[in-house]
């Protein structure tokens, strides 16, 4: 039921520009479409406390009142990005999803 912890929903998102997210290769600009799992969500009132801290909210629901993508700014971190959904859904062997690409292109510039 839509009412579970579990349930599944499709997640339409807004994307930041100048976030790593937009840029990757293979992502959509600015308009996302996700299955995602309702089971957590980033409490919205530490949104502002956790952005000043630097967090950056790089992918919103429509109405701004769920957070689907946090990520560090590379000047803070090589990489370091979390989503509210399963890009492992969207992916396989043959045609890995961006933010599978963009984690090994950083770790390989890293030279780990």
């Amino acid at each position: 039921s839509a009412g579970s912890p579990c349930a599944l929903r499709i997640s339409v998102v807004n994307t930041s520009v100048g976030t790593t997210v937009p840029s990757l290769r293979g992502w959509s600009a600015r308009l996302s479409i996700f299955r995602t799992f309702v089971l957590s969500a980033c409490n919205a009132e530490y949104v502002d406390r956790l952005s000043a801290g630097g967090l950056v909210f790089s992918a919103t629901s429509p109405d701004g009142i769920l957070m689907e993508i946090a990520e560090l700014p590379v000047s803070k971190h090589p990489f370091f990005l979390g989503t509210q959904f399963h890009p492992e859904f969207q992916s396989s062997l043959a045609s890995p999803h961006p933010l599978f690409l963009a984690f090994i292109k950083a770790a390989v510039k890293r030279g780990k």
